[in-house]
C-alpha cells in the first residue's frame, strides 16, 4: 500500500519523558519475573520489528493491482487507478466510479485522489465494462495528464456508447472481480495488545510515542479508544466523525499514524474501508464577498423568478449538519431560478431543494476537489434534482437555473436554460507610470459561456442540442432563435387552418409533426386504416403542394422527413399492420391530449381505475400490449421503441395517486427553451428539451476585484454595455446594480408583456490587507461611498448614522407596529416599489457625490442625504436636526440586518439598499 508522508514528528527531548512503572502494571504477577535481565536481552528495533500479516496481504494485493491488461503502474507511493460499482437509491441503475491517485507537494507531501463517474447503466456488466475502459485509459495517460483530460474524454464517449449484451457475455472485462483491485478493510474492535516480555512492552511504548506525533491534516481529529471499530490494520489510529441523518455521530474518515495513510468508507454505511487522499488543510483567504439580488414580478404580481442567497456557506452547512471542515473560507453559493410556462411551481421546487442535493456532496469531500470534480458535483446535483422534479406534482412546469459558487479564490458558474452569466472587472492602467483609471470608466465585461479545461462550453452544448433534436423527431423550424418554440404534439387542425397559403401550411404541418403519421398528413382515422397505396399518395400530395425546391433549408428537411416517414410506415404496414395501427392510436392519443395525458384517458387505455398503482398498470401492459409491441419490434425497432416510450407515460398517468397535478393550459405548452429543468411532457416520450449544463471555473487573481452577475431570460434585451454601466455606477452595491438592470429590462417591454425578471450579483474583493474574521475578529473591511475598499484596525463600538426608510405593505398578514414610524406605508407600495424608489435616490446621491471636487464630496453627500430624508423617509429620524439622523447608536439597537450594514460603513459611506422588518432602507454614516 501507498504511504503519504505526513509532517515531520517532533521527537521528545532526551531524558524528558521518563516515567516509573511497576512490573505488575505491565506484565501482571506471573510475567513480572521476566524482568530479570531485560536490559541485557533487549532487542534492537530491526530485530523486534514484526510485519503484521494484514499489512503483508494488503501490500501483496496492491502489487498485483499495479499490473493490468499488459500495462503497469510504476509510481512509488501512489496506488494504481481502481474502480468500484455503485448503485442509485432505487438499486435500478449502477455505474462505475474510478479513483485516480497522484502526489502533490504543499508544506508537506500529500496524496491526491480524483474521482470520475461513468454513466448510469441498467446492468452491472455494463458498468463493469465502463470501469475497465476508464481504468485502462488511466493506466496509459494519468501519469502525464494531471487534469485527466483523456480519462474524462473517454467518459464522455461512454455516455454515447451502448454496449451489446451478447458481446458483454464473453468479455473478460465484465467478469466478477475486475473491480475493487486495491485492498479493502473491514472494521473490528480496537483491543488492548498483550505482551510476553517487558522488552516488547518498552519497545511498543517508544514506537507509539513516535507514531502519535504524526498528526492527521485538518481539524477535529480524535484518537481512537479501546472498543472503537477501526479498519483491520495495525497501528495508531485517529478518526473523524460526522452526524448522519438520524443525528448520530459516526466515523467517516480514519488516519493510521503508523502507516501515514487515510481511509474512507466505500459505499453506504457498512461498506468496506479503502485508502484515500490526504485531507485539505483549510485556509482563511483574504476574500470579501458582497451580494445582492432583485426579482421583479410579472404582470399581475406573479413571482416566477427566485433567488437563493447563501453568503456564509460554512455556517449554513454547519446548521444543516453537513459541515465544510476541509474547505477554504470564505465560501458562498447563489442560485437564480427562472420559471417557465408562466408558473413558479418548478422554480420554487428547485430553489427550495437544490442545496439538499449539492451540499452533501460538497461536505463529503475531505480533500480539495479539482475543478472538473466540482463541475461533476454540480452536474450530478442538478441531474438528481431533475429526477425528483420530474416525479413531483410540478413535473409539467419548468425553469431555467443559474448557479454561482465561490470557494476561496475559485468561482464556478453553471447554468441550464436561457439564463446568462457575466463577469466584470474594473479598468486598469494601460501601462507603467500611467494614471489610475477614472471612477467613471466602465468596467470590462465578458459573457461566461463555459468551457476551459474543466467546464462545458455553450458552443458544445448547442451542438449536442441539435443532435438530440434530430434524433428525437423535434420540430424542424426550431433553431433556438427568438420566437422559436418547442411543442410536444403535432400542429392542430385549427393552427394549420389559420395559415392561408397551402404551401406554407404543408411545410408547417411537416415541420411540427410529432410522428410519422402526422408528417404524412394523416388524421387519426386515416392512420389506422392506412395502406401502402395511401402512404404513397400522401407523399405525392405533399410534393405537388410544395412544388419545386426553393433553396430553403425547411423545404429540404421537410421533404426528407416526409419520404423517411413514408418508408418507415410502409415497412411497418407490410410486416405488421395490426402493430402499426396500435402505434398510430398511441401517437394520436398524445396529440389529442396536447402532450400531457390526463389520468382518466390513461386509465381507459389500460382498462384500469385511475390511481390503480404501478403493479396493476404494468400487469395490464403485459396483458394488452407486450405481444403486440414485441411483434412490432421485428418490423420496426424504432416504432416499437416509440410505442414503449408512450406506454411509459400511460402507466405513470394511470398508476399515480389521484391528485391534482399542475398542468399548463394547452395554448401555453410550447416553450422557447431547448434546455431546462422539468417540462416532463417535452422530455418524455420524446426528449425535445435537454439538461445540458454550461459550466466554467475561474481562478481569481490576488489583489483584484470582480463582479459576477446571473440574469434570467427576461433580461435578454439588456445589452452587455448596460450591464457594465450598472455595475460601474453601483460599484460595491450589488442589490442596487441588480435593480437598475431589472428596471432597464422592464422598460423595454410593453406593459402587457412584462415578464418576471431576476438578477443576482456578487462583488468579490481579493486584497492582502483584508484580514478575515476567523483570523482577527476585531478587524473589519470598510467601503467608501464610491465603493472603494479600505481596512480598519478596529470596528466601531458606536456610530452616528442617518437613514431613509420607506415602509411597504407586507406580502401577507398585517403590518408590524412601528412606534418610530413617521407615517404609515402607502396602501399600494410593495417592497418592489420601495426598492425602485430608493434606487432613484441612490443614483441622485451618487451623482451629487461625483459632481464636484473629491475634497468636499462627503459634505455634499451628507447635505443631499438629509434633504432627501426629510422629503421621502417614513422614519421620525427625518425630522431630527439639520442632518436628519438617528444619532449615536450601539450594536443591537436596530436589529442584526441593520447593524450588519451600518457598522461596516466607513465615515461618509453610503450603503446598498437593505431590507428589514421595518421596510427598505438606505444608510449614510456621519461619524
Amino acid at each position: 500500500m501507498s504511504k503519504t508522508t505526513a509532517p515531520k514528528p517532533i521527537a521528545p527531548a532526551g531524558g524528558s519523558a521518563w516515567r516509573h512503572y511497576q512490573s505488575k502494571e505491565v506484565l501482571g504477577v506471573e510475567g513480572s519475573a521476566g524482568l530479570i535481565g531485560i536490559f541485557s536481552r533487549r532487542k534492537s528495533s530491526k530485530e523486534a520489528e514484526v510485519i503484521d500479516p494484514e499489512l503483508l496481504e494488503a501490500e501483496a494485493k496492491e502489487a498485483k493491482a499495479r499490473k493490468y491488461g499488459g500495462l503497469s503502474w510504476d509510481l512509488p507511493g501512489v496506488p494504481p487507478p481502481d474502480f468500484s460499482i455503485e448503485s442509485d437509491e432505487s438499486n435500478a441503475l449502477c455505474r462505475a466510479q474510478l479513483s485516480v491517485f497522484s502526489k502533490g507537494v504543499k508544506e508537506y507531501e500529500y496524496l491526491k485522489e480524483a474521482r470520475i463517474h461513468a454513466p448510469w447503466r441498467s446492468t452491472v456488466a455494463e458498468a463493469r465494462k465502463d470501469g475497465c475502459e476508464l481504468r485502462r485509459t488511466a493506466f496509459r495517460t494519468a501519469r502525464t495528464d494531471p487534469l485527466l483530460q483523456e480519462v474524462r474524454r473517454k467518459c464522455f464517449e461512454l455516455e454515447n456508447r451502448q454496449w451489446n449484451m451478447s458481446e458483454l457475455a464473453n468479455d473478460q472485462d465484465c467478469e466478477e472481480g475486475n473491480d475493487r483491485q486495491l485492498p479493502e478493510f473491514t472494521v473490528g474492535i480496537f483491543e488492548k495488545k498483550t505482551f510476553q516480555t517487558a522488552a516488547e512492552w518498552f519497545h511498543e511504548k517508544d514506537r507509539k510515542q513516535l507514531e502519535e506525533a504524526f498528526m492527521p491534516v485538518g481539524p477535529n481529529w480524535v484518537k481512537t479508544q479501546l472498543g472503537t471499530p477501526i479498519p483491520q490494520l495495525p497501528g495508531v489510529w485517529y478518526m473523524h466523525e460526522r452526524q448522519n441523518q438520524e443525528g448520530k455521530h459516526q466515523p467517516w474518515l480514519f488516519f493510521n499514524a503508523s502507516l501515514g495513510r487515510y481511509f474512507r468508507q466505500r459505499g453506504d454505511a457498512g461498506g468496506k474501508w479503502v485508502q484515500t487522499g490526504t485531507p485539505h488543510h483549510p485556509e482563511n483567504l483574504p476574500v470579501r464577498i458582497s451580494h445582492g439580488s432583485a426579482c421583479l414580478p410579472a404582470v399581475g404580481g406573479r413571482k416566477d423568478t427566485m433567488a437563493v442567497m447563501l453568503p456564509e456557506l460554512h455556517r449554513t452547512c454547519h446548521l444543516l449538519k453537513q459541515p465544510l471542515l476541509f474547505m477554504d473560507r470564505p465560501a458562498a453559493m447563489f442560485l437564480l431560478v427562472d420559471g417557465l410556462r408562466e408558473s413558479s411551481a418548478a422554480a420554487a421546487f428547485c430553489a427550495q431543494r437544490f442545496h439538499t442535493f449539492f451540499l452533501p456532496r460538497l461536505s463529503s469531500r475531505q480533500d480539495e476537489p479539482e475543478d472538473f470534480e466540482l463541475v461533476e458535483m454540480v452536474n450530478q446535483a442538478i441531474e438528481d434534482l431533475e429526477k425528483s422534479l420530474l416525479d413531483s406534482n410540478a413535473r409539467y412546469a419548468g425553469c431555467g437555473l443559474a448557479l454561482l459558487l465561490v470557494l476561496g479564490q475559485r468561482v464556478l458558474v453553471a447554468n441550464v436554460g436561457n439564463c446568462r452569466a457575466v463577469m466584470c472587472t474594473p479598468p486598469k492602467p494601460s501601462g507603467e507610470g500611467l494614471a489610475a483609471p477614472s471612477p467613471k470608466d466602465p468596467w470590462k465585461i465578458r459573457l461566461l459561456v463555459g468551457g476551459g479545461p474543466s467546464g462545458q462550453a455553450l458552443a458544445d452544448v448547442v451542438k449536442l442540442e441539435r443532435l438530440r433534436r434530430l434524433k428525437e423527431y423535434a420540430p424542424l423550424d426550431f433553431e433556438g432563435k427568438p420566437g422559436d418554440v418547442l411543442s410536444g404534439c403535432s400542429a392542430t387542425a385549427e393552427e394549420l387552418s389559420a395559415i392561408s397559403d397551402p404551401r406554407e401550411r404543408a411545410l408547417r404541418r411537416v415541420a411540427k409533426a410529432a410522428h410519422h403519421f402526422a408528417a404524412l398528413g394523416f388524421s387519426a382515422t386515416e392512420a389506422v386504416t392506412a395502406t401502402v397505396a395511401t402512404v404513397q399518395k400522401a407523399v405525392e400530395d405533399f410534393e405537388r403542394t410544395v412544388g419545386k425546391p426553393d433553396g430553403t433549408s425547411l423545404y429540404t428537411t421537410a421533404l426528407g422527413r416526409v419520404k423517411a416517414a413514408a418508408k418507415a410506415v410502409e415497412a411497418m404496414i407490410s410486416l405488421d399492420s395490426f402493430g402499426t395501427n396500435q402505434l398510430a392510436e398511441l401517437c394520436y392519443v398524445m396529440d389529442d391530449e396536447g402532450g400531457i395525458l390526463s389520468q382518466k384517458r390513461a386509465a381507459s387505455i389500460l382498462g384500469v381505475e385511475p390511481g390503480c398503482g404501478e403493479a396493476t398498470a404494468h400487469a395490464q401492459v403485459e396483458t394488452r400490449y407486450r405481444a403486440v409491441l414485441s411483434n412490432l419490434a421485428g418490423a420496426s425497432p424504432e416504432g416499437a421503441a416509440s410505442a414503449w416510450s408512450i406506454m411509459g407515460e400511460v402507466v405513470d398517468a394511470a398508476a399515480r395517486p389521484v391528485a391534482q397535478l399542475w398542468a399548463p393550459p394547452v395554448e401555453n405548452r410550447a416553450v422557447a427553451a431547448a434546455r431546462a429543468m422539468g417540462l416532463r411532457d417535452l422530455k418524455r416520450p420524446r426528449k425535445l428539451v435537454g439538461l445540458e449544463i454550461v459550466s466554467e471555473v475561474v481562478h481569481l487573481e490576488d489583489n483584484s476585484t470582480f463582479c459576477v452577475m446571473l440574469l434570467t431570460e427576461g433580461m435578454r434585451e439588456v445589452t452587455e454595455a448596460q450591464i457594465a454601466d450598472a455595475i460601474t455606477l453601483h460599484e460595491g452595491k450589488p442589490k442596487a446594480a441588480c435593480l437598475r438592470i431589472a428596471h432597464e429590462a422592464a422598460k423595454k417591454k410593453e406593459a402587457a408583456e412584462v415578464k418576471a425578471v431576476g438578477a443576482v450579483a456578487a462583488y468579490i474583493d481579493i486584497s492582502d490587507d483584508y484580514i478575515t474574521e476567523p483570523d482577527k475578529a476585531a478587524t473589519k473591511k470598510l467601503k467608501t461611498a464610491d465603493g472603494r475598499s479600505m481596512p480598519s484596525a478596529k470596528p466601531p463600538s458606536r456610530i452616528r448614522i442617518a437613514h431613509i426608510l420607506l415602509k411597504c405593505q407586507p406580502a401577507s398578514g398585517p403590518a408590524p407596529s412601528d412606534p418610530q414610524a413617521r407615517r404609515q406605508a402607502p396602501s399600494d407600495r410593495t417592497q418592489a416599489d420601495g426598492e425602485a424608489q430608493l434606487l432613484k435616490l441612490v443614483e441622485v446621491l451618487l451623482a451629487e457625490y461625483h459632481k464636484g471636487p473629491e475634497a468636499g464630496a462627503s459634505k455634499r453627500l451628507s447635505a443631499k442625504f438629509a434633504e432627501l430624508a426629510r422629503e421621502h423617509s417614513d422614519c421620525k429620524s427625518a425630522t431630527n436636526g439639520s442632518l436628519s439622523d438617528l444619532g449615536w447608536i450601539n450594536q443591537g439597537q436596530h436589529g442584526k440586518d441593520f447593524d450588519a450594514v451600518a457598522f461596516e460603513l466607513p465615515v461618509g459611506g453610503l450603503s446598498d439598499i437593505i431590507v428589514t422588518q421595518r421596510g427598505v432602507h438606505l444608510l449614510h454614516r456621519l461619524a
